[in-house]
């Protein structure tokens, strides 16, 4: 847990820093290694498994704070 402000902004960055990479090399990652004819469905595939990990992540946070406390959400 953090006690200030700075940390927290601090930790948001590298969190960004490490989602940004995502938006970055997927699509040359897609365009290099799929199929011609599938490169579509790759990056749909691909750039929903984001979306749907962050829902995911979310919901699981949300099932273990009602029956803890928020903090357990951090230790899983």
């Amino acid at each position: 847990m953090t006690t200030t402000f700075h940390n927290l902004v601090l930790t948001r960055f590298f969190t960004g820093m490490a989602q940004v990479q995502m938006a970055i090399c997927l699509p040359i990652w897609v365009d290099t290694f799929a199929p011609l004819d599938k490169k579509s469905l790759w990056m749909t595939c691909l750039t929903g498994a984001v979306g749907l990990g962050m829902v995911i992540g979310y919901i699981g946070a949300a099932t273990i704070s009602s029956f803890t406390d928020w903090e357990w959400s951090f230790y899983v």
